[in-house]
């Protein structure tokens, strides 16, 4: 065909350009993304980096935060200062030991509730520990049968007896080698005109 023949080239600005090469596509999307953006803001909210106005910097673009990540409805629910507090609700013995400084004996934590006959003897309890087991002997309606022998309860033996002033299910109850003194002596003396129920009170 001669070259006369030969069918115009069409304008540059119409040809659709075709590129092989995966990384210089994605670029070239980029490039005209960037210029599109900076077509629609007409230039505005530009501000130059330094003197030579070189670069600039777009400085109304404001970064969006992230959203939270999906928290599970136990996690959203879950209070533990709430569950501390209703365990400490719910065992008396716990509140009665952190009133008054002193550390809970396990096993009396554990059985209180439930068991008929405990043996805490020797487990140095001292006066403020016999306080806490008083407070608890004045709801309890299971325990009838109470070992506190050689603990050093002394003048904690006051709120025993008051607290057995009110308590009518303990049937036998062991308060030897305490050094009792003249105060716990006298309100457990006062405690057997109110309590019916104790059969067995030793106070060697």
């Amino acid at each position: 065909m001669a070259a006369a023949d030969a069918e115009p080239l069409p304008p540059l600005a119409s040809m659709e350009v075709l590129i092989d090469d995966p990384d210089a596509t994605a670029a070239a999307a980029d490039a005209g993304a960037d210029a599109g953006a900076a077509d629609a803001r007409g230039g505005d909210g530009l501000a130059a980096l330094d003197g030579s106005g070189e670069g600039y910097l777009n400085t109304d673009t404001q970064l969006a935060p992230e959203p939270e990540p999906p928290q599970d409805e136990w996690v959203k629910f879950l209070n533990v200062d709430d569950i501390l507090k209703r365990k400490t609700v719910q065992n008396p013995y716990i509140t009665a030991c952190k009133l008054l400084g002193v550390v809970p004996v396990a096993r009396f934590t554990e059985c209180m509730a439930t068991a008929s006959e405990i043996r805490l003897k020797s487990y140095g309890l001292g006066p403020k520990g016999a306080q806490a087991i008083a407070f608890v002997l004045e709801g309890n309606n299971t325990l009838t049968s109470l070992d506190l022998s050689d603990n050093l309860i002394e003048s904690g033996g006051a709120f025993i007896g008051r607290s057995l002033q009110i308590n009518h299910a303990l049937v036998s109850l062991d308060l030897a080698n305490n050094r009792l003194g003249l105060q716990a002596g006298t309100e457990l003396a006062e405690m057997l005109g109110f309590n019916s129920c104790l059969r067995s009170l030793n106070l060697s």
